[in-house]
């Protein structure tokens, strides 16, 4: 019975180990052929929208063709007097338009320099979470591998003992009575009739 138990506990520990060794092979091959995320800035195709000063320009354009038609009902002395007050006007137009094309463009700029902070972040927590699940699993492995080699270790001392506690192949082994030297080396005297103990 014991040694039943024992060629158990060899054959489960070596399959252990066998088995755990293989897994933590494919987990560590895995590891160094991690792949990295790539993950997308929600912001990379937004672009300022121009409609808005598409449409500014076209009222500009309306207002001044009719501040101009004024100014002509009003004589030579009036488009004199008044042209420079609507090129004022229209300068002071364009920069509003300029300016407002300009805010829209660092809002996106900074929408995008935040959202890839975000991508960072999130990379760096997804891939620290896959690498350190990885590697405890390759412990885990590991650690198995050492317990089946244990178990099978202990397996065939268990398997040894039982034997010489039955009285086993050790017992039965004929004593030598003496040991002879001669020129030609060791030599063994005839030995006694075996001597079995146990």
């Amino acid at each position: 019975m014991a040694i039943a138990a024992a060629g158990v506990a060899i054959v489960g520990g070596v399959t252990q180990a066998v088995v755990s060794a293989k897994r933590a092979n494919k987990i560590s091959d895995a590891i160094k052929n991690y792949e990295r995320q790539d993950l997308t800035n929600a912001y990379e195709n937004t672009r300022v929208s121009t409609l808005s000063a598409e449409l500014q320009q076209e009222e500009l354009a309306r207002a001044t063709a009719s501040s101009v038609q004024a100014l002509r009902a009003g004589g030579v002395r009036a488009v004199g007097a008044g042209s420079g007050s609507v090129q004022a006007a229209n300068i002071n137009a364009a920069r509003t338009i300029g300016a407002d094309l300009d805010m829209q463009q660092k809002r996106i700029e900074d929408l995008r320099a935040t959202d890839e902070v975000r991508i960072q972040q999130a990379t760096e927590v997804r891939e620290q979470a896959d690498l350190t699940g990885m590697g405890n699993e390759l412990n885990t492995q590991r650690q198995n591998t050492t317990n089946g080699i244990n178990t099978a270790v202990s397996g065939v001392g268990s398997a040894f003992s039982a034997i010489g506690a039955m009285g086993g192949v050790g017992s039965k082994i004929p004593k030598v009575s003496a040991v002879k030297t001669t020129t030609q080396g060791l030599t063994t005297a005839k030995p006694q009739a075996p001597i079995y103990t146990g």
